[in-house]
């Protein structure tokens, strides 16, 4: 059976909290970022990388849901599907949950590309990258159809 990989393991720091002492929706951005890190790392991204390869990721789009607040000093997990990828492209669907809970509290849709560091343009990834992203959402290819990606905002005031 298909599991979503860890991306991210942390507490909700006491700084990250707003006026209700909750996470700040900020900190959300902050959360899902160093999951998309996480998701980098596992499939192999890293500073030698960067270095021989003169690449590194983006993140082009993303598209977060707050499902329910987290306390200040929540143990926090984040959870990620690789929805797809190609040779430029990785797009990905992220949980946000408290350690040993199975409530999600907010999630992260995002695409990132791969580009040149110099100069800066959309390229494609190594070989080695491709294959193992590739593997990952074939590997998640089941899981897709239990999560809502590709959810817009409609417009207010617009008819259902």
């Amino acid at each position: 059976m298909a599991r979503a990989v860890r991306t991210f393991t942390g507490e909700v720091l006491g700084d990250w909290g707003d006026y209700n002492n909750h996470l700040n929706e900020g900190y959300y951005g902050v959360v899902f970022g160093n999951a998309s890190d996480g998701l980098l790392d596992l499939l192999g991204f890293s500073a030698e990388y960067r270095e021989d390869v003169g690449g590194t990721f983006y993140t082009v789009d993303t598209h977060t849901a707050f499902e329910s607040e987290i306390a200040i000093g929540e143990p926090i997990v984040v959870d990620t599907i690789l929805l797809g990828a190609d040779a430029k492209r990785l797009h990905y669907w992220h949980e946000l949950r408290v350690d040993g809970s199975d409530e999600r509290k907010a999630t992260q849709e995002g695409l990132m590309l791969h580009v040149d560091i110099d100069p800066v343009k959309v390229s494609a990834m190594s070989d080695e990258l491709v294959e193992a992203a590739a593997n990952l959402a074939a590997g998640h290819a089941e899981l897709r159809e239990r999560v809502a990606f590709g959810r817009t905002i409609r417009e207010v005031g617009a008819s259902a």
